[in-house]
């Protein structure tokens, strides 16, 4: 939302509306507000304006307004200075993500004898509609009124002029049309929830010529005047990459789809081997000491193995945008969330102890946000390793037109030792030390790569080990560049919750009768053979299981059996994926409530909540096993 806006929502409003920062400094205001608050001055404190009950009232709405993203409507009473007196008022309190301020929060205060509210009031028809229908001319986001089936009824101009559309042929049409299908159902299911009004944000990337990546939140029950018998959905979208600079390299470096193909390919096999590996191991009553000291040659190597798949899978992930350099600006505190979540994991991981020394999170960059994100990743992946068990401290700062991203082992100054380390596997890439550390080579080979996309270099100095970030991004000879003249807007960023889903809330309103794990029939959709085989030796002892190579094979099996639950594997063979093979069984009679469980070679930060949104049970990386399968069949089936 940009200062234009907000400046046409105080003017047309016929109610007294204030617009402050998270800390309460007044920004913007009306006329009406003026008067109600007597202000005189620009950037006055709210909370100077009200007595003490009233701002212990504020206070506590500010904070649950921004946790949970509701917008609240409460009375309070309001001393009024120029008559002494005490009135009520109707105050409508709701948040908004603002690219400068983070975060506003916009006060709308009625007086309590009148009805409704100015902003957006069913007994207001006329002036709904005028503002709805001047709201989506000046807007600079993307807004769609769509109905409940999601057939678009009204969209904001600056769409259809950024993708090159004609509103007409867009109009009445399905919004569905420019979404993937996890998003459609992320939306279908948030209009059947009649528990909740607005949404949480969520990223999405429109099925456009520009395929735009955009911050969308989704707004219920507005009703247009000339429709009282249909609630209209409001979808809140704020491009990402609006004032942005993309850098193209002049050659890609790979085909995406082939190492997808071929990494899907190798893990497969490999899994297979290491399960029936154990599963000898296990079978041998009194192994030999060469015999355990074998298996645990193959259990490290396994471990190593899978890191490298792993670090493979998130470098074909990094590479979606591969040849471009998506170049904003933002705040360190953009992406902070994510580095801290990192550093949290690693500490439980490593069992390292990272304490914070030096920050300041509110220095602009102007660099490729989620490459940088990667980048930092990586290095605290790497740089943690050799000091398991010890206290470290992580610094970010600018200096001399650098952000500095930086670990030492002292709060004051990094030993010798440290930066020895670090300084071998980084700079001097000692090969030796890095397999004595268990460090794939992949790992150190990634980092170089993105470091060399985004002009950052390593701070090697005898106080502390980092990287170098430029403030001001400077393209390399190899890179050409490209400016996109699209509206001028600045990147809206939102920071999501991470909510864990568990079985048990996944399923808790479905009424499961209860059967013993060897009355249990299944059926397996898997297109490699080698799976399937493993799937049948762990699972031999339940009733039935049966297997398919494609959804377009399975869906006569499943019509014409009754399994209990059935395990999918999402990068299916044929015409069908595993959504959408998903999606047809919901909608199979007796099928509606059953258990369905995903499966997926590599499971990607975020994928599980993801898929478990999308309609699965339950969701895992494979190989699919009774150590992790027969958990949730005992919650499932209560045996």
């Amino acid at each position: 939302m940009n200062k234009n806006l907000y400046k046409f929502i105080l003017n047309i409003s016929d109610e007294p509306i204030l617009i402050t920062d998270i800390s309460g400094i007044i920004l913007y205001y009306n006329k009406k507000a003026e008067t109600l608050f007597n202000i005189n001055d620009d950037y006055v404190l709210l909370f100077d304006l009200i007595d003490d009950e009233t701002i212990l009232i504020l206070r506590e709405k500010i904070n649950i307004v921004r946790q949970n993203y509701d917008e609240i409507e409460i009375e309070i009473p309001l001393h009024k200075q120029v008559r002494g007196n005490i009135e009520k008022y109707k105050l409508r309190l709701f948040k908004v993500d603002d690219p400068e301020y983070s975060e506003v929060l916009i006060f709308q205060f009625d007086p309590i004898y009148k009805k409704g509210s100015a902003v957006i009031n069913e007994n207001n028809n006329d002036y709904e509609d005028y503002f709805i229908n001047n709201f989506l001319q000046i807007t600079s986001d993307f807004i769609f009124l769509i109905d409940e089936l999601g057939f678009i009824q009204d969209l904001s101009d600056n769409f259809c002029e950024v993708n090159n559309l004609v509103k007409e042929d867009v109009l009445y049409t399905s919004v569905y049309n420019f979404l993937d299908d996890h998003d459609k159902v992320f939306i279908q299911n948030f209009i059947k929830n009649i528990n909740v009004n607005v949404s949480e944000p969520r990223i999405i990337t429109l099925k456009t010529e520009n395929k735009l990546k955009v911050n969308t939140r989704i707004y219920k029950s507005y009703k247009k005047k000339s429709d009282y018998s249909s609630n209209k959905i409001l979808l809140h979208c704020v491009p990402t990459y609006y004032n942005t600079t993309i850098i193209e390299t002049k050659n890609k470096v790979v085909d995406l789809d082939f190492l997808g193909n071929v990494l899907h390919d190798i893990n497969t096999p490999i899994n297979v081997i290491l399960w029936f590996s154990k599963e000898i191991y296990g079978s041998i009553q009194n192994p030999t000491p060469e015999q355990k000291e074998n298996y645990e040659i193959i259990e490290q190597n396994s471990q190593y193995l899978h890191k490298i798949l792993l670090t493979f899978a998130e470098f074909i992930s990094l590479l979606e945008n591969d040849g471009q350099v998506m170049l904003s600006k933002f705040k360190f505190l953009d992406i902070y969330p994510e580095i801290e979540q990192e550093i949290t994991n690693l500490s439980l991981k490593y069992e390292v102890d990272i304490n914070f020394s030096k920050m300041a999170t509110n220095i602009l960059i102007e660099s490729d946000s989620e490459k940088l994100i990667s980048l930092i990743k990586y290095f605290l992946n790497i740089s943690v390793v050799p000091f398991k068990k010890q206290i470290l401290f992580f610094s970010a700062y600018k200096h001399d037109g650098n952000f500095l991203v930086t670990l030492k082992d002292d709060f004051s100054k990094a030993s010798k030792k440290f930066i020895s380390i670090l300084d071998s596997i980084f700079v001097k890439k000692d090969d030796k030390l890095r397999k004595e550390l268990g460090i794939s080579k992949l790992q150190v080979s990634v980092l170089p790569k993105l470091m060399e996309f985004l002009g950052v270099e390593y701070l090697n100095n005898e106080n502390e080990f980092g990287i170098m970030i430029p403030l001001e991004y400077k393209p390399q000879e190899n890179i050409d560049l490209k400016e996109n003249n699209k509206t001028n807007v600045n990147e809206l960023t939102y920071e999501e919750e991470d909510k864990k889903t568990t079985v048990s809330e996944a399923i808790k309103e479905i009424n499961v009768i209860s059967k013993k794990y060897e009355e249990l029939c299944c059926i397996y959709i898997e297109d490699q053979v080698d799976s399937q085989i493993l799937f049948k030796s762990q699972f031999h002892e339940l009733k039935k299981v049966d297997f398919s190579t494609s959804f377009e094979e399975a869906l006569p099996m499943i019509k014409s059996f009754k399994y209990d639950f059935i395990v999918l594997d999402i990068n299916l063979e044929g015409e069908y994926n595993g959504i959408d093979a998903m999606k047809i069984i919901r909608n199979t009679k007796g099928y509606e409530n059953s258990l369905i469980v995903g499966a997926t070679a590599f499971l990607m930060p975020g994928d599980k909540e993801k898929f478990l949104k999308a309609g699965f049970n339950e969701f895992m990386p494979k190989p699919v096993t009774k150590e992790k399968l027969y958990p949730i069949l005992k919650n499932f089936f209560k045996f």
